[in-house]
């Protein structure tokens, strides 16, 4: 009995002793097993466990045929092989005698019977005259049949007839004695759809002629329909596969050689060739010298992606020749070339171990051998063809012939100019590398006698740009077209809005969560760098960043120079030293981090415990994730992950200045790398900027920590150069940056923040969709007074003006360009940027920012306020609504139909809705002071209520009531700010924090804070220096400008002035509501002193003899002990 697995992958047929693939539908033999299931990827997981079983079930058939050798292709028709593909109907056997060649088109039964029997077509060629006589049709030397076949290519791949039977329905239909019509019927639809799923199949295998109506001017332009007529997509597309050891050897080391020729090629390029030859490899046309050098530096995927391409026409030439079946044809050259190709294996002992170099070797250090430069030789053959005028013949070129064969899709039709230009341009920048490596070939054969420049000149003006007929022209010219094509249509729709809600494939959240999501980012992020990189508490002073007054000097371009270095922005402490002191001064981190006993004599380097190191590395190597993720976010329209990576706080010898400024207030990043840098060699200036609160970050990480990683990776890791890269390509640990390890952790942070884990594609997709729609089209700014329909002229520059310059630049003879990059430039712009443009990046940043909760950033020269402030008139208009809001409705909501206000409930609630500044409500324990705040918070078009509540019970009590009354309340959590929710319950030290202060700026920002209540307000007089210290500092909730309500049960009368003095308030500007009965007659409290020394024994007999009085008159005791452990013990005695 077979797995259940294994049933369903393979099945056996006993009497043609096959065993069919039922996912492939055709047979597979037993040296094809492990190849096939590995290279179809039926099986994903356990791969050699599954092998196993599979062999295991083939092994339940001794007389199965295990070679395709022992095939036995039927001559006669037989029945249908269930499992394999239906067959095939119509097709076409030819009928000579002892011949049953089977073939699927008209156009390959006349090709055989040509060429095989010598047959000449009967009827004339050209269409017949409308007046001539008909003559009877001629008899053709084949049969239609239907058809199937073993295995789609190699040798047992022949069709063989079988019986297709349609007799049924007809005499189901026909005996007028058969009473089951609805059989009949039944058969008959079973029929109809038979059909018509034979006819879909054929038209999705099938290349038929386009109707003239049907409009395609891509597939018209490149031909590819005229060329592959009545062809059958399935064999063309198995022509293009990967080959398989076991069944096709020889190809599979072509394929093998020619993966090492082009990276050799490259090496070549890269290495070995002169400038003058770099440039001459990416000429187009002979008479126009390019403006860059080729670039033939490509990351490891996309190399293998081109060469991938080239592999599969190689594939479809060579398998169309040895079937003998070419839609193509060779040249004398190239014809010689591939035999020597056969004769050079044929030759080579090594054939099946095609690399000669050791493990430690470099396969690309070694020198091509005799396959490898006859493979290379063929391949500039096959460029180097003069294509003649007649209409199709550039198909007569195999790279060409083969090009059209890619363009059919798997899923049937064509392959688009969006999707095949990419093909193109593998082809092409492979071509100019293999040219190359032939030019510098035949120089090293020549012993350096022959110049490789005028080798590989030579090559290129003559078959490899646009001047002569040449696939290489073929390739260059579709190219252009398909890129007109492909910049000219619309990609597919993927943003789909539902209010506020985005959809992106499979990502979807709420513009709220993406503000929840980057400002808890932020936070964790503070908390990460102050804990694990500084090693101090969250709420640790750390040096103050003088915004309005940090400078740097942006044409400043000595190595190793950053911001810190500046005079101008000097801090109190030694941020150089800073880390390496507080390690070695505190005992605690001198002892995590330096051995205590160093044998004399020996270096610094020892003194390092290696185990902390590495895990500060590690806390270090977090933070730049936090950074990159928030840099990401926070900075405007997305960068790729290249151009991420590419930032460096500070000068380097190659690149020169660095690309990350402190620039009026904000750290911006000035990226000079995009995605087509190695394709054309210029660099595209892009200013990006992040809000203040992700620059602290930046700036207090770079000063205070990355000069003791320096320190560490000196003397620890013995690193002898520095890297000016944020995020360099490898760290001093074996760690390394790249956009895989930047997505990972985008989809960490965006997953832990609001449970949609966004990529960096869907991050720029999802970010920009955003911004057109809540911040519209950036404002640029307007010419003086330039019209549209003005002609360009050109100015003393060569350079042509338009009607978005400056009059005032076009009077000093020059278009507003050149005027940014070299007139009047000011003393801090850094070279290759224009004021004007860098002003409009960062007014997109700062959109950005706003949108996202950032307040905003004043400079100098702005314009501020003075006097009374503005208020925003959405702010003033929802003060009003809230006035005027009913609120018998809302308690009764709250409590139930029919609930009546309590004691100073209403007045309390009136003040709080009528916005009042100050509002003191005192009421008995019980007396249901909660609903002060309860009822405002319950009004349909409320903001957010903070509550501020000193025992973790009081907020659970509180979450419970919000619950059962419909009102979203949520306690604080710093790495997932609530942005929404009704009531936010925090604790007094958590509502003096910084990320706290940061998510009350962002509620005041978009008018969301609606009021902050302080509750069992009296505890604030409790506050001491060694009991909750952070309560005393309440008092700057005091004078954020929003309304305040302090609620308590126990605060007397006389101390309502020390509460106020406390939170410095005025007591005269205070509404006091106070219930005239606060005491509780059921509750009292009484202290017994007992002696240290009693015994435990006497404290529960006490208690015991407590609990016997009061048990039985209702009434409950509380017990308070100083520790924790003795109330336990306590607890569990009785």
């Amino acid at each position: 009995m077979a797995p259940p697995i294994v049933d369903q992958i393979f099945q056996y047929d006993p009497h043609h002793r096959i065993v069919i693939c039922c996912l492939c539908q055709h047979v597979v033999f037993d040296s094809q097993l492990p190849s096939h299931l590995r290279n179809t990827r039926h099986i994903r997981e356990r791969h050699s466990q599954h092998i196993i079983l599979f062999q295991q079930y083939h092994q339940q058939f001794p007389e199965r045929i295990r070679h395709h050798r022992e095939l036995v292709i039927p001559h006669k028709p037989i029945a249908p092989i269930p499992g394999l593909i239906p067959p095939r109907d119509p097709t076409y056997q030819c009928s000579y005698p002892g011949c049953h060649w089977i073939g699927e088109t008209i156009r390959r039964i006349h090709d055989h019977c040509r060429q095989e029997h010598g047959w000449k077509n009967p009827q004339n060629r050209g269409r017949p005259r409308s007046k001539a006589p008909s003559k009877p049709q001629p008899n053709m030397p084949w049969n239609i049949v239907a058809s199937q076949r073993f295995i789609p290519k190699g040798r047992g791949s022949q069709r063989f007839a079988v019986q297709h039977d349609h007799t049924t329905i007809t005499t189901a239909i026909s005996d007028p004695e058969n009473p089951s019509w609805d059989a009949a019927q039944q058969a008959m639809k079973q029929e109809i759809i038979h059909r018509e799923q034979q006819i879909d199949a054929a038209e999705r295998e099938r290349i038929r002629p386009h109707e003239s109506r049907e409009v395609n001017p891509w597939v018209e332009r490149m031909g590819w329909a005229d060329h592959l007529l009545e062809e059958d997509r399935g064999t063309l597309r198995a022509l293009l596969q990967r080959p398989d050891p076991e069944q096709e050897p020889i190809l599979a080391e072509i394929d093998e050689r020619f993966h090492r020729i082009v990276m050799v090629a490259q090496r070549t390029t890269l290495t070995r060739l002169n400038i003058f030859s770099r440039f001459e490899m990416h000429r187009k046309q002979v008479d126009q010298m390019p403006q860059h050098p080729f670039q033939a530096r490509m990351v490891a995927g996309t190399i293998e992606q081109y060469i991938e391409v080239w592999q599969r026409i190689i594939r479809y030439i060579m398998r169309s020749v040895s079937t003998g079946d070419v839609r193509f044809q060779f040249h004398a050259t190239q014809c010689e070339t591939i035999h020597q190709i056969r004769q050079a294996m044929s030759e080579d002992e090594s054939t099946h171990s095609p690399v000669h170099a050791t493990e430690e070797m470099d396969p690309t250090d070694q020198p091509l051998d005799a396959v490898d430069r006859a493979i290379l030789t063929w391949c500039i053959a096959m460029l180097d063809h003069r294509l003649q005028g007649q209409h199709g013949q550039e198909f007569v070129n195999g790279i060409i012939s083969g090009l059209a064969a890619m363009g059919i899709r798997e899923s049937g039709g064509w392959e688009t100019a969006l999707a095949f230009t990419p093909k193109l341009s593998a082809m092409i920048k492979i071509a100019r590398m293999l040219v190359a490596q032939q030019a510098w070939e035949e120089s090293e054969a020549h012993a350096g006698l022959s110049d490789c420049f005028v080798a590989l000149r030579g090559m290129m003006l003559r078959f490899m740009t646009t001047m002569e007929p040449t696939p290489m022209k073929w390739m260059l010219d579709s190219r252009t077209y398909g890129m007109k094509i492909r910049y000219g249509t619309t990609a597919d729709g993927l943003i789909e809005w539902h209010g506020d809600r985005i959809t992106y494939q499979h990502h979807r959240f709420t513009m709220d969560q993406l503000r929840e999501t980057v400002h808890g980012i932020i936070n964790r992020a503070w908390d990460h760098l102050t804990q694990d990189v500084l090693l101090f508490p969250t709420d640790h002073r750390l040096p103050t960043i003088a915004w309005e007054t940090m400078e740097d000097h942006a044409v400043e371009d000595q190595p190793g120079w950053y911001f810190a270095q500046d005079p101008r922005n000097a801090w109190d402490v030694d941020d150089t030293w800073w880390l390496h002191d507080r390690i070695w001064q505190e005992p605690g981190f001198r002892r995590a981090f330096i051995h205590a006993e160093r044998p004399s004599g020996t270096s610094a380097t020892h003194a390092w415990r290696p185990r902390r190191v590495q895990q500060w590395m590690r806390a270090v190597g977090r933070m730049k994730e936090y950074l990159l993720v928030l840099m990401h976010l926070t900075s405007g329209a997305p960068a790729r992950g290249p151009e991420a990576m590419s930032i460096r706080y500070q000068n380097t010898p190659f690149g020169g200045l660095r690309n990350q400024l402190i620039e009026h207030g904000l750290v911006s990043f000035m990226t000079t790398y995009h995605k087509g840098y190695h394709i054309q060699g210029r660099p595209k200036i892009i200013h990006r900027y992040v809000p203040r609160a992700v620059g602290e970050l930046f700036i207090y990480f770079q000063r205070l920590a990355m000069p003791f990683q320096r320190h560490v990776e000196t003397m620890v890791y013995g690193q002898p150069e520095r890297s000016g890269f944020i995020w360099p390509p490898q760290e001093v640990d074996g760690t390394t940056w790249t956009s895989e390890r930047m997505k990972r952790a985008m989809q960490r942070e965006t997953e832990i923040g609001m449970g949609v884990p966004l990529t960096i594609s869907a991050c720029r997709q999802i970010m920009i969709a955003i911004a057109r729609r809540y911040l519209g089209p950036t404002t640029g700014f307007e010419s003086d007074s330039m019209e549209e329909e003005q002609e360009m002229d050109e100015d003393e520059d060569g350079c042509w003006w338009t009607a978005d310059d400056a009059v005032i630049d076009i009077q000093a003879g020059h278009g507003s360009h050149v005027a940014g990059m070299i007139y009047a430039r000011g003393v801090e712009e850094a070279p290759g940027t224009m004021a004007a443009m860098k002003a409009q990046f960062r007014q997109a940043s700062e959109r950005w920012h706003r949108f996202l909760g950032f307040p905003p950033v004043h400079r100098a020269g702005m314009k501020r306020t003075r006097g009374i402030p503005t208020v925003d008139p959405r702010a003033v208009a929802h003060w009003h609504a809230m006035r005027q809001a009913p609120i018998q409705p809302l308690l009764e909501g709250i409590v139930g139909p029919g609930a009546q206000f309590q004691g100073i409930q209403k007045a309390a609630i009136d003040a709080v809705m009528g916005s009042a500044p100050w509002v003191l409500g005192v009421m008995g324990t019980g007396g249901g002071k909660s609903m002060i705040f309860m009822v405002p918070a319950a009004w349909e078009r409320a903001g957010t209520s903070i509550v501020v509540v000193p025992t973790v019970s009081l907020r659970q009590d509180m979450q419970r009531e919000c619950a059962q009354a419909g009102i979203s309340c949520v306690p604080w959590n710093s790495h997932r700010p609530p942005e929404t929710a009704r009531i936010v319950l925090v604790t007094p030290e958590s509502a003096t924090s910084k990320g706290f202060r940061s998510y009350i700026s962002r509620l005041q920002e978009r008018n969301r804070l609606d009021r902050i209540v302080i509750d069992e307000c009296h505890t604030i007089l409790d506050s001491r220096e060694e009991f909750r210290p952070k309560m005393a500092g309440l008092h700057v909730l005091m004078t954020i400008g929003s309304p305040v309500v302090l609620l308590t049960a126990t605060l007397p009368a006389v101390d309502e002035v020390r509460l106020f003095q406390r939170l410095q308030l005025t007591p005269t500007v205070v509404q006091r509501f106070r219930s005239p009965h606060t005491t509780r007659v059921n509750i009292a409290y009484r202290v017994e002193s007992m002696s240290v020394d009693v015994d435990e024994d006497e404290v529960v007999a006490f208690i015991r003899q407590r609990e016997a009085h009061w048990h039985p008159r209702g009434g409950q005791i509380i017990v308070y002990r100083s520790e924790t452990g003795d109330v336990d013990a306590l607890a569990t005695r009785l």
